[in-house]
């Protein structure tokens, strides 16, 4: 999984009881699990080196955290509500309609979307416009990972719509969550 809704509420009444070490081993323990799809190595010197837990209350806080959060199994340490959210998300991911493409089809897919945005991009770009662009593009990525919620850059007017064809510029830009970004598409309301 790239990425994971991370239930601020839900996490709080769990761990509200834990140290900050043992919190942030928790988190840590999660997206790991998230990370690698299965259920976390019964191997702990090998899970305190995957996490960098390198201190002894480090390790002791991973022991403790397993122990209370996680259950041991032949396979490994199972986690219920990663196990629940890795299933829906495998059942998204084999239903998306992009799964029936052949990596040439997908391939040609994106080639298409870059050379759109290559068209769109106008050759009067400076340095500076470029430096936003990114910029939109590092605070995406910032509010992804601490809200936990999947956030994305959009075009404000598409750069492929019916009506109009937008350009690739920092002007045109906005940060939607992935969800909003999916409702909103490619439309944009033009005025009559």
């Amino acid at each position: 999984m790239k990425y994971y809704q991370h239930h601020i509420g839900d996490f709080d009444r769990a761990t509200r009881h834990l140290t900050r070490l043992e919190r942030s081993v928790y988190r840590d323990l999660i997206e790991l699990y998230y990370d690698t799809e299965q259920p976390l190595t019964l191997d702990r010197a090998a899970l305190c080196r995957k996490i960098i837990a390198r201190s002894n209350d480090e390790s002791t806080a991973v022991e403790q955290v397993l122990n209370e959060f996680f259950t041991e199994t032949p396979t490994g340490w199972y986690h219920e509500r990663c196990e629940s959210e890795i299933e829906k998300y495998r059942v998204n991911k084999a239903t998306h309609w992009t799964r029936l493409l052949r990596p040439e089809q997908k391939a040609s897919l994106n080639a298409e979307r870059r050379a759109k945005k290559l068209q769109a991009t106008p050759p009067w770009l400076t340095d500076e416009h470029r430096t936003l662009i990114y910029a939109f593009h590092r605070e995406s990525l910032v509010l992804s990972i601490t809200t936990g919620t999947p956030h994305e850059v959009d075009h404000i007017i598409p750069l492929q719509s019916k009506h109009v064809c937008g350009l690739h510029v920092p002007w045109n830009l906005q940060i939607l969550t992935a969800t909003e970004n999916r409702q909103k598409s490619n439309f944009f309301e033009v005025a009559s």
